[in-house]
């Protein structure tokens, strides 16, 4: 059961739980309505009335078959219409570096059945690529000199558009939101986290110091209101820099033995209480001050270059930093916001 909140949360994310400390399957954080087309679901079991596995006939198998296809073929549909609406995106070569370009995305209509409809794109910032660190970087820019109207954007990391439809979904969830979704690195050859790091701190710099950054992972988060709703909700929170909470304790739950703990200290001892389950930290999606979140970024990616390299886990590193009670940082206990 969801906590007790003043409302759905703005945001909901996805993910496969750890060890059971959840739910089996999809876990989903929040209490909250999607007002979305909700996946086909591909089902192996017989239709009410067929014969079982064991006295399938041919004629009950062909008809599965042609289900299966059918539903199939209605997922690939709504992909197709996600990946239209980013086509619609304007984009331009850098002038430092040619390559990967960032895409925004305007609120659209929702067609008959909730698809995506038409939707007005922005062009895009473009990103290159740090020569001195090999990691991708924001061209540069004036220092806080930008922000969303309303006083914050939204931002999210992807080189691509994944093996599945999740991030077409997520982009479908901006844009009838009326988010506009900046994404970072598209295009680059991914490596591993330290990019995310890197193009998030680059994004950050180029911020005012009192715009608001909203940061959410772009494969397993939705949004379910636009970004006047989630400022609200950050304001009220009256914290600089707040991360989503989950019942799950990774990766620390395995970190006792390297650290020469006894088994649990981390997780059942060293990690602050919560009034709810959410009581760990979710590095998926953040929301905070440009300025903080410059700060936090920075000692992320110090502490990744020097120790972690490429493969680093940024959930490991601001999770210590949350439990050593470094740069404010505070969690949605309360599924506010995520």
């Amino acid at each position: 059961m969801a906590p007790a909140s003043s409302g759905p949360s703005s945001l909901v994310l996805l993910g496969i739980s750890v060890l059971g400390a959840c739910w089996l399957g999809l876990t989903v954080l929040g209490a909250f309505h999607i007002h979305s087309p909700s996946l086909p679901h591909l089902t192996a079991g017989p239709a009410a009335g067929e014969a079982g596995a064991g006295g399938a006939t041919a004629e009950t198998l062909l008809r599965r078959v042609n289900l299966l296809e059918e539903q199939a073929r209605a997922t690939e549909r709504e992909i197709l219409l996600a990946q239209e609406a980013l086509r619609r995106g304007k984009f331009h070569p850098s002038v430092a570096s040619p390559s990967p370009e960032t895409l925004q995305t305007r609120g659209g209509q929702a067609r008959p059945g909730g698809a995506v409809g038409a939707a007005a794109v922005d062009e895009g910032q473009v990103y290159g690529r740090s020569s001195a660190a090999g990691l991708p970087s924001a061209v540069p820019r004036a220092r806080g000199s930008r922000c969303g109207p309303d006083g914050i954007v939204a931002v999210t990391y992807a080189s691509h558009g994944g093996k599945d439809d999740r991030f077409c979904r997520a982009v479908e969830s901006a844009i009838l939101n009326g988010v506009p979704w900046e994404v970072l690195g598209w295009g680059e050859e991914w490596l591993g986290l330290s990019q995310k790091l890197q193009a998030s701190l680059d994004y950050a710099k180029s911020l005012d110091e009192d715009c608001i950054l909203l940061f959410s992972d772009a494969f397993d988060v939705l949004f379910t209101s636009d970004l006047k709703e989630i400022k609200q909700k950050f304001l009220t929170m009256q914290k600089p820099l707040v991360f989503a909470g989950e019942c799950g304790c990774w990766p620390q739950v395995v970190k006792d033995k390297d650290r020469g703990l006894p088994e649990g200290t981390i997780c059942n001892t060293l990690y602050p209480p919560s009034p709810t389950p959410y009581r760990f930290l979710n590095s998926g999606a953040w929301i905070g001050y440009a300025r903080q979140a410059e700060h936090l970024l920075e000692a992320v990616v110090a502490k990744a270059n020097s120790e972690f390299g490429m493969k680093t886990n940024d959930q490991e590193m601001v999770s210590d930093m949350y439990i050593d009670g470094q740069f404010d940082i505070a969690l949605d206990h309360q599924s506010e916001v995520f």
